[in-house]
């Protein structure tokens, strides 16, 4: 993999040969809008079922745990241990926004309220409050709340004794106790209205009143404490309610008085990472552990050990009672939140060694979801040697974490690519050579194997062997013939690479992961692999991402948008730098090319033959252009032409009018179509930008850092003669850039043909295009000459006026 890498972290600098759409001729670099390197994109309950596609080492620890536990249990044993059906989507957080929008619970309470009091109401929302001193932060007021109040409005209604009056003034109190919501206390949330005066509370009614209500109106009060942080007062409110026996908000009062307790902690207390991993002995973390009960009382030696022990005693005394099973689950959920935020390394080994059960449901308890949140607040949020403390730890305890740091070592490395891939690799095959007999449990070896093949440079006999065994039913079985087919074409075998790539892309196995991420890596390496210019063609382009689901992950049918199927890094790079003149004119005859790039392909050759001087080919590629509408006015006209000069200048002329240039870039403009005149405005805003540099630069260093970049092979050396075309590649490359090989060329025209009409908006464009972008080291003097001979010869022309100065 690391040699992949290497090359395809060159793809920055080699790109710079494509056009451009900003000042000058702009560079754009290769971004990876095809294949999503941070999260898979097949629909998450099938990932999690064992639908895999291609995983890949850049993965978050959330994708490549269900992959584990995928090729750990297999087919059948994921058949018998199912996942929660949308356990995967809620451990990664994927869950309905808390923005107001029309769907929004408070819109349906402002509605709610408006109805029973007669009146528009407005109410805030969204503001979050900071925990402790740390940068935790929580949502004031939850969709919940406003669903309950409208479930409580609703009964109410139905009351004998709900008079207007009542519900007016229930629903009155309830709009204080939401005005609590973006109130701040202490000034620190986010979005809380600033200089704002405290609400008022809800005050008790009259002992004259019913007692239902009256007590409804505690309840308001009670809750309205809580919203205000007062959680001493409000758990006492809420306790006072639970043993009110006829209470008609009894049946939540002891929940409400454990998130009251929970809420005191949380905001008092200094549980955090630091408190926990300062305690740990030197060595290794965890070592000493203490009893397990209900929630998992695990202490590291020296935390605090009481901390929890109100809450969990309230908490017990909850699960205890049957007449509060509707709680229960919220109940277990609570104090996980405190575990969470309190005791946050006991809670992430009590979390690991659940999930090293691949037998176990992950998402039982948000096992899943609350690991992930902990690792990240782990390796993100201390300081990095206790973290990798911590991580070393687990790494020995439990096979899955290892398995999953060794891929990210490889697919997130931050230094030297290769080194680091290579250091993974080596671990890997040093974890199959300590366990390869029946001790290891069933299914990780070939977990272990597949790590190796994925970050191995080498096919050994044996990893050719167990990606030829792997099953078509096994959910690592894409995977296994990605790299197979990835390793075959490195090796120099690609006969091979091509007939492993060909089968997966017509598998059954294939149809069913519905990866487009999947697809477009077995066409990069198709492509690389590719036997001739026709074979090539078919491969060039690919479906972007905009075809998939951002909520959900799903690929959806492809939509009939523009740009939907586009150029890729590997395509482009081939096209512009590894094909002759002549090489390009045959590719523009495939059949295997979509009509589309087609035009862009034999307008790449007709500009490039015409610069190089190639009269033949030039011509022959312009009667082939005649064929698409959006080409065919500049193609007669250039054979029309009486002499070179004057074909240049049409090419000139049509490229700033269309985008025509030599060099092909993602968006290619769509030539099937007719193409319209420039407006007034597009011709204001027209400079030459269609290429940079028609060459290939150095390449540049490898950014780690930035995933944007195609992780692509290198695309296959199919040319004709390639001696000839790198003459051409070199000669191609002494033109520089399009502003100042347009610029040279419209200063010439101004000489040769100085009664041209478009002059005066050719001056303009040059003069334009040299404010900035990729320019030549000329451009100070180009600039100047073309103002000084619009000022001197084109006094009164509008483009004169509109050019106030040279750059």
């Amino acid at each position: 993999m690391s040699a992949v890498k290497g090359w395809s972290m060159a793809l920055m600098a080699i790109m710079t040969i494509n056009p451009c759409n900003a000042w000058a001729s702009g560079s754009e670099e290769s971004s990876d809008m095809f294949v999503d390197r941070r999260a898979t994109d097949i629909e998450l309950s099938r990932y999690d079922k064992g639908s895999l596609g291609v995983i890949l080492p850049s993965y978050p620890r959330a994708y490549l745990y269900p992959a584990w536990r995928a090729i750990v249990l297999g087919s059948d044993g994921l058949k018998a241990h199912p996942p929660a059906q949308n356990g995967l989507r809620e451990a990664i957080g994927i869950h309905e926004g808390n923005w107001v929008d029309e769907k929004h619970p408070l819109k349906q309470w402002q509605d709610e309220s408006t109805k029973v009091l007669q009146q528009q109401i407005r109410l805030d929302a969204t503001v979050f409050r900071s925990v402790s001193k740390g940068y935790s932060y929580y949502l004031n007021c939850p969709r919940p709340a406003f669903l309950f109040a409208i479930k409580n409005l609703a009964t109410l209604k139905t009351r004998p004794d709900a008079t207007s009056g009542r519900l007016q003034q229930w629903v009155s109190a309830q709009n204080s106790v939401f005005d609590f919501c973006d109130y701040d206390v202490r000034a620190m949330s986010y979005g809380a209205r600033p200089n704002r005066l405290a609400p008022e509370m809800p005050k008790p009614l009259a002992a004259t009143e019913p007692r239902y209500w009256r007590q409804m109106r505690d309840y308001q009060i009670a809750t309205a404490l809580f919203y205000n942080e007062s959680y001493t007062e409000s758990r006492r409110a809420f306790n006072v309610i639970a043993i009110t026996h006829d209470h008609p908000m009894q049946r939540w009062g002891a929940y409400l008085a454990l998130r009251s307790s929970i809420r005191i902690i949380t905001m008092e207390a200094e549980g955090d990472w630091d408190i926990q991993l300062k305690s740990l002995p030197e060595g290794t973390a965890g070592n000493k552990r203490m009893g397990t009960a209900v929630f998992g009382e695990r202490r590291v030696v020296g935390t605090p050990p009481d901390i929890l022990a109100p809450v969990i005693a309230q908490a017990r005394r909850i699960l205890a009672d049957p007449s509060l099973q509707h709680v229960h689950d919220a109940t277990r959920a609570s104090v996980r939140t405190a575990q969470y935020r309190l005791t946050p390394l006991d809670r992430l080994y009590e979390l690991s060694e659940r999930l090293d059960d691949t037998a176990q449901d992950p998402h039982r308890e948000s096992t899943l979801g609350d690991w992930r949140r902990l690792m990240n607040d782990l390796f993100n949020g201390v300081d990095a040697q206790r973290g990798e403390k911590v991580g070393s730890d687990l790494r020995q305890r439990f096979a899955y974490f290892d398995w999953i740091r060794s891929l990210q070592d490889c697919g997130l490395a931050t230094e030297n690519v290769r080194a680091a891939c290579a250091a993974a690799s080596a671990r890997v095959l040093k974890r199959l050579e300590e366990a390869p007999g029946p001790a290891q449990r069933p299914g990780e070896r070939r977990a272990w194997m597949l790590a190796a093949l994925m970050l191995s440079d080498k096919a050994s006999p044996q990893l050719e062997r167990f990606a030829l065994d792997v099953p078509p039913t096994a959910p690592e079985y894409l995977t296994a013939r990605y790299h197979l087919a990835r390793l075959y074409r490195i090796a120099g075998q690609p006969a091979q690479a091509r007939e492993v790539s060909q089968a997966a892309l017509e598998s059954p196995q294939f149809a069913l992961a519905q990866s487009n991420s999947a697809a477009i890596l077995f066409q990069q390496e198709r492509l690389a692999s590719a036997r001739s210019l026709s074979d090539a063609a078919s491969y060039l382009t690919r479906k972007s991402e905009w075809v998939t689901d951002l909520d959900t992950g799903e690929t959806l049918p492809a939509k009939d948008t523009p740009y939907s199927t586009r150029l890729a890094a590997d395509g482009l790079v081939w096209l512009n730098t590894r094909l002759s003149v002549s090489d390009l004119f045959t590719l523009a005859r495939s059949r295997g090319l979509p009509e589309s790039t087609k035009g862009a392909v034999v307008t790449s050759a007709w500009m490039r033959a015409d610069f190089l001087g190639q009269t033949d080919i030039a011509n022959q590629s312009a009667e082939l252009a005649k064929q698409w509408p959006g080409l065919r006015d500049t193609a007669i006209a250039y054979l029309a032409a009486p002499n070179a000069g004057d074909k240049r200048h049409i090419l000139i002329l049509n490229s700033l009018r269309h985008g025509l240039s030599p060099s092909l870039n993602t968006y290619v403009p769509d030539y099937t179509q007719s193409l319209t005149p420039l407006s007034p405005e597009m011709q204001i805003n027209t400079v030459a930008s269609m290429w940079c540099a028609v060459s290939i630069p150095k390449p540049a260093p490898p950014d780690p850092w930035n995933p944007w970049i195609e992780q692509v092979p290198p695309p296959p050396d199919l040319s004709a003669d390639a001696g000839a075309r790198d003459r051409e590649i070199s000669e191609l490359a002494k033109i520089g850039t399009a502003t100042g090989f347009v610029g040279a060329h419209v200063l010439n025209r101004a000489k040769t043909h100085p009664s041209d009409p478009d002059l005066p908006w050719l001056l303009y464009v040059v003069v334009q295009s040299t404010r900035g972008g990729c320019v030549d080291a000329g451009n100070s003097k180009l600039s100047r000459t073309a103002y000084t001979i619009l000022h001197t010869r084109f006094k009164n022309s509008p483009w004169t006026l509109r050019t106030s100065s040279w750059y």
